[in-house]
């Protein structure tokens, strides 16, 4: 019993720890990829550069900055934008009317619809143009697949019990037969069992102990057979560990062994045959897994389908200045 206490205390730990830190570590800030909130841009129309050169990922409606400087006067020029909301482009443009400036600020609100944004700056005499191109990737809730291993502690009433018959005679009728015994030495202390998982997870992330991509699973369901061909199903919580692996924790449902109606433990019968087919019962476990991200976009596309709305929605417009 203390072995199975301290399990579920450190279960629980686990599943409270967890949360917070998926919340931890630093974002990244000088790789090709960024989660920053208020990552800012800044396009040099004269020589044509950008900085810094990264791909931000963003959320549904999460939004980053573009500033672009001149060599004159902001009005001299005509700016479009690919996949900007009109109404946020015409506030930039409200506001740096009028003004001699040589900069502007553009706020874009992402729309998951785009995975990059064109900046077009042309100057209005002369007709000279700046084409930057802005990619980004769109972080969002997502299914994963994966493969692997699932460890059960076998204490208590979780096992599979290892019963024979042992020849004797009935003290109350002198009748010969057999004793229903039970051998807890030749019973596994732990269950492993092959299985497939299906992960719901949100692809926003955090770096931490150097891993890429460090993030919290809110649920996991997976389906396994053990060694004795037995259906066995999992519902769980965990952790992403980096783009492959899953680490997972919780409850699973086993068919397990069970003396027939007519026997009971340390019990007599005449039927030397009486434990050949011994029916199942289901018992609630614990879990622990790693397993590994085997299904491609493919995949993953073809499952989500159903549930995703049509991608032929209205995108927003481009605006010009």
């Amino acid at each position: 019993m203390s072995k199975k206490i301290f399990f579920l205390v450190t279960m629980i730990i686990f599943l409270s720890v967890m949360p917070i830190l998926a919340q931890g570590g630093s974002s990244t800030s000088s790789t090709s990829k960024t989660s920053n909130v208020n990552i800012e841009f800044t396009l040099n129309f004269t020589n044509g550069s950008m900085s810094p050169i990264c791909v931000p990922e963003l959320c549904n409606r999460e939004k980053f900055y573009i500033q672009i400087d001149f060599d004159e006067d902001i009005n001299n020029f005509s700016i479009e934008i690919s996949g900007m909301e009109r109404k946020t482009m015409d506030e930039a443009i409200t506001k740096a009317s009028g003004i001699i400036s040589k900069s502007i600020e553009i706020p874009i609100i992402h729309n998951p619809g785009y995975s990059s944004y064109q900046v077009k700056v042309t100057k209005k005499s002369g007709g000279e143009s700046r084409t930057w191109v802005i990619p980004v990737t769109t972080l969002k809730w997502t299914v994963g697949f994966s493969g692997g291993f699932a460890v059960s502690p076998k204490w208590g009433s979780y096992k599979n019990p290892v019963y024979f018959l042992e020849p004797g005679v009935n003290p109350s009728t002198n009748e010969n037969g057999y004793f229903v015994r039970r051998n807890k030495d030749a019973e596994d202390n732990i269950m492993v069992t092959p299985l497939t998982m299906v992960h719901v997870y949100h692809t926003k992330y955090k770096r931490f102990l150097g891993l890429k991509h460090f993030s919290f699973v809110p649920v996991t369901i997976g389906i396994g057979i053990n060694s004795e061909t037995n259906t066995k199903f999992f519902l769980g919580t965990g952790l992403r560990l980096g783009e492959e692996f899953f680490l997972t924790i919780g409850g699973t449902v086993s068919q397990l062994k069970r003396l027939p109606d007519n026997l009971i433990e340390e019990g007599f019968t005449t039927n030397n045959s009486a434990l050949a087919n011994m029916p199942n019962k289901s018992k609630l476990g614990a879990f622990i897994s790693l397993t590994y991200a085997f299904a491609g976009g493919t995949a993953k596309d073809k499952f989500l389908q159903p549930f995703v709305s049509s991608s032929n929605e209205e995108k927003p417009d481009s605006k010009t200045k």
